[in-house]
């Protein structure tokens, strides 16, 4: 059995769980945002990973903007790391 990271999971993905811990929203939240692919991330195995990288940009955006809509700086964020990849 394979614990490689599929489609877009990053091998440095937070569980549903330490993601719950951090921001304090709903695993049910969470799970319904990574299964509509509102948050970056995927599937490892039969375990949803949210993108570590995209939590630590979130926690680290609330000292400056403390009243932010996570789902539109999941997409302020996913644009940005596509901009990223096509300039690489």
């Amino acid at each position: 059995m394979s614990s490689k990271p599929q489609g877009d999971a990053p091998a440095a993905g937070m569980t549903i769980t330490a993601v719950h811990e951090a921001i304090g929203v709903s695993r049910r939240t969470i799970q319904r945002r990574m299964k509509q692919k509102v948050w970056p991330g995927g599937k490892c195995g039969r375990n949803w990973r949210v993108s570590a990288p995209f939590i630590e940009a979130f926690i680290e955006s609330l000292t400056t903007r403390p009243t932010i809509d996570i789902d539109s700086f999941a997409q302020e964020w996913m644009a940005s790391q596509t901009a990223v990849r096509a300039a690489a």
